[in-house]
This record gives C-alpha cells, sequence and structure tokens, in this order.
C-alpha cells in the first residue's frame, strides 16, 4: 500500500512538472552521448532527456554521498 502511495505521488507530480514546463521525455537512461565543443569532449548517460520548443533538458540525478568536489574534478580529468 505505501509503494502505491509513491508512486501515485511521483506520477501525479511528474504530471504537473510536463504541464507547466511544456516538455516531453524522449529518453530514459538509454543513451551514451558525446558532445565535442571547442577542443573538449565530454562524455556521458543522462538520466533523462526532455525535449522542449527552446530545446532540450538534459538531467543527469545525483544520488551518491561520495560524489567528487569541483576541484577533484579538475584535478582527476
Amino acid at each position: 500500500r505505501r509503494l502505491t502511495e509513491i508512486v501515485e505521488n511521483f506520477k501525479s507530480k511528474e504530471d504537473e512538472y510536463r504541464e507547466r514546463s511544456e516538455t516531453k521525455t524522449i529518453a530514459l537512461d538509454d543513451l551514451d552521448l558525446t558532445l565535442n565543443r571547442q577542443g573538449i569532449q565530454i562524455q556521458g548517460r543522462p538520466d533523462r532527456i526532455d525535449e522542449h520548443r527552446d530545446g532540450l533538458f538534459i538531467m543527469d540525478f545525483k544520488s551518491s554521498s561520495d560524489l567528487p568536489d569541483g576541484q577533484d574534478m579538475v584535478e582527476q580529468g
């Protein structure tokens, strides 16, 4: 019963988000992407990509407490 409440609440919030943001989800956690800009290459697998009339929202949700800070990311490449 508790799990059903959680899922129903999540769906309700997702519906509100889509209506408010006017987005459409086009991918969920199944694309490997590479972006090359000015000699820098960024690779990753986003959790979600939403399409909007102004472009794309690429989302990568962070849930780990072991994430590096900005200095670590620069030093470790």
